[in-house]
């Protein structure tokens, strides 16, 4: 299974109709954390899970459960569960919906962890990004998930090749 997860996007509909076309033959589910900006009717979203950002004026759900055949995704922006002052309340949240993958965004600033069996993921801002990485000027990530690993690869928003220092392996 191949995940792609971005966030924060704030009305850059070319980047996600552009991310959608290139990767449409290899990834499963294309996942969007929030501040799109976007109506949820446009084409530029259409093929994305996605929720509701604190700069989205649109009607999306707070937070999304996707069901797959490796686990629980439970996907939301963050906002409404504290991400900018820890995980804890969203740990709670993963633990309620049986969540193996956890994506949100709204810091801006790219995360990933693996904790008791559960990933939980930022992909940064595809187009504000902050923080240590803001450098590379957007990011988002590729999950690629087995019955014994997940793998997470960070690329920037031209999306040419992957972060070498931001590509991370976990045992399931």
């Amino acid at each position: 299974m191949k995940i792609l997860v971005v966030s924060d996007s704030h009305s850059k509909k070319n980047i996600l109709a552009d991310l959608r076309d290139r990767y449409s033959n290899e990834i499963d589910y294309f996942i969007h954390c929030g501040d799109s900006e976007l109506d949820p009717n446009s084409k530029w979203v259409s093929g994305y899970t996605i929720v509701e950002g604190n700069c989205d004026y649109y009607d999306y759900p707070e937070k999304e459960v996707v069901a797959t055949e490796e686990g629980n995704i439970l996907v939301t922006h963050g906002h409404l569960y504290g991400v900018n002052y820890g995980l804890d309340r969203l740990a709670l949240l993963a633990k309620q919906e049986n969540a193996k993958f956890v994506f949100y965004g709204h810091t801006h600033r790219l995360a990933v962890e693996y904790v008791d069996g559960t990933l939980f993921l930022n992909p940064g801002s595809v187009w504000f990004p902050r923080g240590e990485y803001q450098k590379l000027g957007g990011t988002y990530a590729i999950v690629s998930v087995n019955e014994s690993k997940i793998k997470v690869t960070y690329y920037t928003r031209e999306g040419l090749a992957p972060v070498s220092e931001l590509q991370f392996e976990y045992q399931r």
